[in-house]
């Protein structure tokens, strides 16, 4: 709850509610009803306490962010990027027997090396380390 927050960082910062509301341009009542969660702050008013207590907004309403850091970000665009090459490699192999079984025998073999480079580039890029 904001009104427990809002006390908590009050207390921290060892301020009455006088002049936390002196530094917000509202009355201690405000800041009382605030605390009591009987009212709540206007966003500008959020944005002043945020100022005050140096958090941010979402800190101050407990609103998670989810964050994907830079690692769990790679490790999902590589598992795209395999699935991707494998995906490639399939369609490749298709197109070979395809060739081979109309006697096409160039485009058949030029077909199998480069599935075999989709492969590999699949291969590469699961392995590869950050």
């Amino acid at each position: 709850m904001l009104g427990e927050k809002l006390l908590k960082l009050r207390k921290e910062k060892n301020i009455t509610q006088e002049q936390l509301a002196e530094q917000i341009d509202v009355t201690r009542q405000t800041i009382s009803n605030w605390e009591l969660d009987e009212t709540l702050p206007n966003t500008e008013q959020l944005k002043k306490i945020s100022k005050v207590f140096e958090i941010s907004i979402d800190e101050l309403l407990d609103n998670e962010i989810k964050r994907i850091d830079k690692k769990e970000e790679n490790i999902v665009r590589k598992k795209v990027l395999t699935k991707v090459f494998i995906a490639i490699t399939i369609i490749w192999i298709i197109a070979a027997t395809v060739a081979f079984i109309e006697k096409n025998y160039i485009p058949g073999i030029i077909n199998i090396l480069t599935a075999l480079v989709a492969f590999t580039t699949a291969i590469l890029i699961k392995n590869k380390k950050d």
